[in-house]
C-alpha cells in the first residue's frame, strides 16, 4: 500500500505493465499529465535496493525529480506479467493494484487486471453499458452492462502475433511489419496477402462481436484501446461506412488512456475527483 494517501494535489504515477511494454501516466490528482512507454529493465536481486538508480532508468521518473519532487514518486501497479511484478516488491511507494480492488460484479478469478482496469476506465469515463476492444499483443472484448457487471468477452492473437506467427510457424512466409493502410482485399504479392488475411480477419472478428454486442445494448459505448486499437478502428470504420449508415458508428471511439482511467478511479476517492 501507499505510505500516504493520494490527494488531488499529489504528483503520482500508474505504471502498467504488459506483456510488450510498460506504460506510465503522470498525474497531478486525478488529471493525467503525460504518458509514457519503455521496456522493461531487468535488475538483479541486490540491485533492487538500490531505488535511486533503478527510478532513474526511466524517463517519467526522472521528469518528477527534475521539477524537484521527492525522488521515489507515489506508483500505483497493475501487471499481468508476474516476475515483472517481483522487481517492484520493495518499492516504498508502492500500491499494487489487484483484481478484487475492481469494483465490476462478476469478474471471473484469471480475468487479465489490464482487461479489468480498461473497462473500469471506459464505464466510469464514457458511461455504463460499455464494451472494450483491446488491439495490442492480444485482440481481447471486455463487456460489462449497465449495473457495471461483466457480461463476458473473448481472447484473440492481436495483429503483430499473427504476423509473427506465421513467420515462425512456416518456412517460407517473412515476418513484416504492420502497413499503415490496408492492402487490397484480393491481394498480388506475399506480404500484402498477409496483411489482408490478417488484417480483414480481425476486422471481421470484431465487426461480429460489435454487431453482437449491440444486439443486446444498443446505446453502449464502444471503446478501443490498445496500441492498434486506433488502426483497427479507423478500418472497422472504412468498412462498415460501406455497409451501413455513418450514424451506426456513432458510439465507436479510440482511446489510449482506459487502462490509466481505470486505475485513476481506484487511487483518486470519488469526492476528489468531482472538485478537480
Amino acid at each position: 500500500m501507499l505510505h500516504s494517501r493520494i490527494t488531488r494535489s499529489s504528483h503520482w504515477i500508474a505504471l502498467s505493465i504488459g506483456n510488450t511494454h510498460w506504460k506510465w501516466g503522470y498525474f497531478l490528482g486525478s488529471t493525467l499529465l503525460k504518458t509514457y512507454r519503455s521496456k522493461a529493465v531487468n535488475l538483479s536481486p541486490h540491485e533492487q535496493g538500490d531505488w535511486e538508480s533503478y527510478c532513474r532508468a526511466f524517463q517519467i521518473c526522472r521528469d518528477h525529480h527534475a521539477e524537484g519532487r521527492a525522488p521515489f514518486p507515489k506508483i500505483a501497479l497493475a501487471s499481468v506479467v508476474p516476475e515483472q511484478t517481483q522487481l517492484w516488491r520493495n518499492y516504498p511507494k508502492l500500491r499494487q493494484i489487484h483484481l478484487p480492488d475492481i469494483p465490476i460484479k462478476g469478474l471471473y478469478a484469471t480475468c487479465g487486471i489490464d482487461r479489468a482496469l480498461a473497462l473500469l476506465g471506459a464505464g466510469k469515463y464514457y458511461g455504463w453499458p460499455c464494451l472494450v476492444i483491446d488491439a495490442g499483443t492480444a485482440l481481447t472484448f471486455s463487456g460489462a452492462d449497465a449495473g457495471q457487471t461483466f457480461q463476458g468477452g473473448a481472447i484473440a492473437p492481436g495483429i503483430t502475433t499473427q504476423l509473427k506467427s506465421l513467420n515462425q510457424q512456416t518456412g517460407a512466409l517473412p515476418l513484416i511489419s504492420r502497413a499503415k493502410q490496408k492492402p487490397s482485399r484480393w491481394a498480388k504479392n506475399t506480404n500484402d496477402a498477409i496483411l489482408s488475411g490478417v488484417l480483414n480477419g480481425i476486422i471481421a472478428t470484431t465487426s461480429d462481436f460489435c454487431h453482437d454486442w449491440s444486439q443486446s445494448f444498443a446505446n453502449s459505448q464502444i471503446i478501443f484501446t490498445g496500441g492498434d486499437g486506433e488502426q483497427l478502428l479507423h478500418c472497422l470504420q472504412e468498412e462498415l461506412s460501406k455497409k451501413s449508415p455513418i450514424n451506426l458508428l456513432q458510439n465507436h471511439q479510440f482511446d489510449a488512456d482506459l487502462i490509466f482511467r481505470g486505475i485513476s478511479t481506484l487511487v483518486i476517492p470519488e469526492e476528489k475527483r468531482s472538485e478537480n
